[in-house]
């Protein structure tokens, strides 16, 4: 040791021009370059004050090096592999270091904006950023209409959703004439009795709208709800023209088209050219006629297209135009063997429209008109008559509107590959146009998905792993929802297209391949295990003891674990060897994470070897890691709360400035992971949590757990980005109250692909917020044990006290239910709309009673 002291005072004060520049300084050095002074009194007490911290910084590390053996050895004896003895170790000599893993916030800037996912959820598609895009030659068979939203090339009939929102629509006051006639608007209202009565408070979804008595008079205010939908047209042939235009199935991106005759002309209506077709005619979005569903209306199947749309105002539409429109009925064109449903629209930004609500207020004798030309109008091609079923009756609204939504879902029986198409003779088109299917079939072939499965939910009071939690009353676990996902690729996309990894530790392993073979038994997956690694004794730094029960001695080391767990027994080369190029990885417990065609193939199209998805901070969100730049190299970087500094708190928490939170939805090149690997430069920024060898003991041994995440890399990959996706990739169950969402009835699985969606009329999920009377699974279930309260038509929800829900229990806007006297008391059946419930004493009956909430 002495020997190698002086080695290092010689090699410290050696000349001037062998000093090192700072640039290059690793580890504390790092540190170094941050903490000292740019004011020097000179070049040579600069000089020796750099060199003596090197120097320090050698000797500590010699220090730190020996003071690993313990647990080098231990981690040997437990079968550990070499690249997770090293990785603890750079954890291990950093926690010792007392290295400064803080950043602060003098050293970052706010990240840019990040292009958002161009295919974007219902509730966020923008007509405006829609552009229709002619090609080809006028009036010639070439001539086709393209679609891009944002500038990127989408299809009109896939990429567009059906649902556009809701008709908030005022109804335009109408008064019935005196003679009864219904459809007429009088010109003066008649004499009414002056009404007084107040505007009712509405629940959410639903507007006060004036009721009508039988002689035309105003009445009260009542509540219509819910509002109804609005859906998404695209005008194929404008009113008063004959060319057949259509959505074309077969090319790629679905442009609007001319049909073609048998003998490849043109194709026009020769029924009444004069006059051409008496509505604005085409499709609503992503919609499908099953040719092998018999309608039991029809008794036949569908037409194997999109369903076709009557769109009844008076004004032209442009062709290609994309419309919002409110259902009116349908007529059940029968063409041959196939039901061609026809529905009646209105286009709502059409101040006619402000007075077409149903059929009734079409008259007779344009629905007459309407029907007469779509039966006779193939006769002119010297065909017979089009039949219509039910009697040729127009059916009405809630008709039309259920077989619009069967013929949604049916298109997404298609869109998953569960559409066989046997009827129509196996001629079965894609929900995607081949070469775009072929790319996307292309790249999941290449793709491993990771599910990080090694959490047992402790901050829960569970034992066993968090993923087998029921989220819903048929007893569906996250699992269970998780492998019904990956089933719905490989059926799309063929059985051995997406490979499946489960990270699981050393905790969860055992109940995780159990109740899969119990459960899944044919389900095909494989296992990445999680390392293990001693725990630190917080006053000794060396490896916590605990006879009592040598496993609480080892812990999980985050899942930043990932990188290491890969290269462990060959994993990582094993896939590379297999063709595998990309991976996909995301928490187990974050339900909204599903395995996504347009973002992978963004990804592989990119410069990037790693990829994470982001979603826009809010109010809520503020006590979460966001992403900055780093001042210094200009890289992205992770900031969790852990690392910022108690004076940056503030800047930490403005959501404004730093406005994007990790989802750890991540995509990453497998290729790009081996290089860091090799080149050993994936340490991530390590993060202390101090607890207690058992953590169910408070009184055991305090320890320090060294855990690093698997978002902090990148900073460490050469080129790394972010996306803005939308906030269904991103459902987290962390507590109590996320759980009491997903039980209620704000969400349901969507049969065709197992994702999780909104339920119809939801918007939003509510925000919940519960105390620590719900902070353990035993007190979540006790509380929901009679039932689970609605809260489709909630908008926040906080309950501070012990409070149990009775049966039907309805909460509708915002509520707050307090309970202060510390016994559990059950909040009776019944809605609850905008109130202060006060629960103290037993319950609001015998209190002051509700009062509002704001």
């Amino acid at each position: 040791m002495i020997i190698f002291m002086w080695s290092c005072f010689f090699f410290f004060f050696q000349a001037e021009d062998g000093i090192r520049d700072a640039q290059e300084s690793r580890g504390l050095g790092d540190v170094y370059k941050r903490q000292v002074s740019t004011q020097s009194t000179g070049r040579l007490l600069d000089v020796m004050h750099h060199r003596s911290l090197l120097l320090l910084v050698a000797l500590h590390g010699t220090w730190a090096s020996s003071s690993f053996d313990p647990f080098q050895r231990k981690m040997e004896a437990r079968g550990a592999s070499e690249a997770s003895i090293r990785s603890f170790q750079h954890s291990y000599e950093s926690l010792i270091s007392s290295s400064d893993s803080l950043i602060r916030e003098d050293d970052i800037r706010p990240t840019p904006e990040f292009q958002r996912m161009p295919y974007r959820p219902r509730r966020e598609f923008d007509l405006a950023n829609v552009t229709l895009n002619p090609a080809g030659e006028a009036g010639s068979k070439q001539w086709q209409l393209l679609y891009t939203y944002n500038g990127r090339m989408i299809s009109p009939w896939h990429d567009i959703p059906l649902i556009a929102g809701l008709d908030k629509t005022e109804p335009r006051v109408r008064h019935r004439c005196v003679n009864g006639d219904t459809r007429a608007l009088c010109q003066s209202p008649p004499k009414c009795p002056q009404i007084k009565c107040g505007v009712p408070e509405c629940e959410p979804g639903s507007v006060p709208v004036h009721t009508w008595s039988r002689d035309g008079c105003r009445e009260c205010f009542v509540c219509r709800h819910p509002l109804p939908k609005t859906y998404h047209f695209v005008c194929e042939i404008p009113r008063h023209t004959t060319a057949k235009m259509e959505i074309n199935k077969a090319d790629e991106f679905n442009p609007v088209k001319q049909d073609l005759t048998k003998s490849g002309e043109l194709r026009h209506y020769k029924y009444k050219p004069e006059h051409g077709s008496v509505v604005n005619y085409g499709a609503l979005t992503q919609t499908w006629e099953d040719p092998d569903v018999k309608h039991p209306a029809t008794g036949v199947g569908g037409d194997n297209d999109p369903i076709d749309v009557l769109q009844v105002n008076t004004r032209p539409c442009k062709m290609g135009q994309v419309m919002k429109v409110r259902i009116l009925g349908t007529l059940a064109l029968v063409d041959g063997d196939e039901t061609d449903w026809k529905v009646f629209v209105a286009d709502v930004d059409d101040r006619e429209s402000d007075d077409i609500w149903s059929m009734q207020d079409i008259p007779g004798s344009r629905v007459g008109e309407i029907r007469d030309w779509f039966r006779l109008y193939k006769t002119a091609e010297g065909k017979g008559e089009n039949r219509f079923a039910m009697d040729g009756r127009v059916a009405g609204q809630k008709f039309a509107t259920d077989v619009v939504m069967e013929t949604h879902q049916a298109w997404w029986r298609l869109r998953s590959g569960k559409a066989r198409c046997e009827f129509s003779g196996g001629e079965c088109w894609q929900s995607e146009a081949p070469s775009i299917h072929q790319h996307h079939s292309s790249l999941i072939h290449k793709t491993v998905m990771v599910k990080l499965n090694g959490g047992l939910g402790t901050s829960m009071g569970l034992d066993g792993p968090k993923s087998l939690l029921e989220m819903d009353s048929h007893g569906t676990t996250f699992l269970d929802l998780i492998v019904g996902q990956v089933e719905a690729v490989r059926a799309q996309y063929g059985e051995d297209s997406l490979k499946f990894l489960l990270m699981n530790s050393f905790a969860t392993s055992d109940a995780t391949k159990e109740y899969l073979l119990a459960n899944h038994n044919s389900f095909v997956w494989d296992e990445l295990m999680q390392n293990e690694v001693p725990k630190v004794d917080a006053a000794t730094k060396q490896p916590a003891e605990w006879p009592l029960n040598p496993e609480m001695e080892w812990c999980p080391p985050g899942h930043g674990d990932l990188y290491m767990a890969l290269a462990a027994n060959g994993k990582l080369d094993q896939l590379l060897a297999d063709g595998y190029e990309y991976m996909f990885v995301s928490n187990s417990d974050n339900l909204g994470a599903v395995m996504d065609p347009g973002i992978l193939s963004r990804f592989a199209d990119s410069e990037h070897g790693f990829m994470m998805e982001v979603c826009n901070r809010t109010a809520m969100d503020k006590k979460g890691g966001h992403l900055a730049v780093d001042a210094a190299t200009n890289k992205l970087l992770l900031r969790e709360v852990a690392q910022c500094h108690t004076k940056d708190m503030p800047y930490f928490e403005n959501y404004v400035k730093h406005r994007y939170f990790n989802t750890n939805n991540l995509w990453i090149k497998l290729n790009d992971i081996k290089k860091l690997l090799d080149a050993d430069q994936l340490k991530l920024p390590v993060m202390v949590n101090h607890k207690t060898v058992d953590p169910k003991d408070k009184r055991s041994t305090r320890v320090e757990q060294l855990e690093v995440a698997m978002g902090a890399a990148i900073s460490l990959f050469p080129t790394s980005t972010a996306v803005e996706v939308n906030r269904l990739r991103f459902i987290p169950v962390k507590k109590c109250q996320d759980l009491l969402v997903l039980r209620s009835d704000v969400y349901r699985i969507r049969a065709a692909d197992h994702h999780l969606e909104l339920m119809p009329g939801v918007e939003a999920a509510p925000v919940v917020s519960l105390d620590d009377n719900f902070k353990l699974m035993s007190q979540c279930d006790a509380s929901m044990a009679v039932g689970v309260p609605s809260l489709r038509n909630c908008t926040l929800l906080v309950i501070n006290g012990p409070v149990k829900f009775g049966p039907a229990v309805k909460f509708l806007g915002k509520v707050k239910v307090v309970n202060r006297d510390g016994k559990t008391h059950t909040l009776p059946f019944g809605e609850y709309t905008n109130k202060l419930i006060d629960m103290t004493g037993g319950g609001f009956a015998n209190g002051p009673g509700p009062k509002k909430f704001s």
